[in-house]
């Protein structure tokens, strides 16, 4: 964001529906100030894109820009491309490893969900250490009841995921 937005000492809460936020991210982004005329921001110089990754404390957010996008997927393993895919094409609903180690790894038991516990780290080991983001492109949750984690892609990064190959 712009030193003019963030250099601001009055700030207002606006209550944003969740398929607006990118658009409001988006503006706000592309705003001029005294240091940044036009210019517009993020680590890469892209468009800002943000995701929200809820985790069992709540939500959190992280910012991925398309250009990180594409290049998570293509320094991703055949499983973790898999795994992208799979949370892709299924935006905003939850879904369970064992479902999720079935699609990707032909199985969903125990050794298998282990096997993409693995994928699953060396892909979030990625994101912290090469993109310096905290959260993965999808959201983490514990389902306490079935006593098994669930993954979920919102629909904004499933979009940017269309058509990587």
């Amino acid at each position: 964001m712009n030193n003019a937005i963030v250099g601001s000492s009055n700030f207002i809460m606006v209550p944003v529906p969740d398929h607006l936020v990118l658009a409001v991210y988006e503006f706000l982004s592309q705003q001029e100030g005294p240091d940044n005329r036009g210019k517009r921001t993020g680590a890469t110089g892209t468009r800002l894109v943000a995701a929200l990754s809820a985790d069992a404390d709540g939500e959190r957010e992280a910012v991925w820009t398309a250009d990180r996008v594409t290049l998570n997927w293509d320094e991703s393993s055949d499983h973790a491309k898999q795994t992208l895919r799979y949370l892709a094409e299924r935006p905003d609903e939850w879904v369970r490893i064992e479902e999720l180690a079935t699609a990707v790894l032909g199985r969903g038991d125990g050794e298998h969900r282990r096997k993409l516990a693995g994928v699953l780290g060396g892909l979030g080991k990625r994101v912290a250490n090469r993109y310096g983001l905290s959260v993965w492109p999808f959201a983490y949750r514990m389902n306490y009841a079935q006593n098994m984690p669930e993954y979920r892609m919102q629909r904004a990064i499933a979009e940017l995921h269309k058509g990587l190959e």
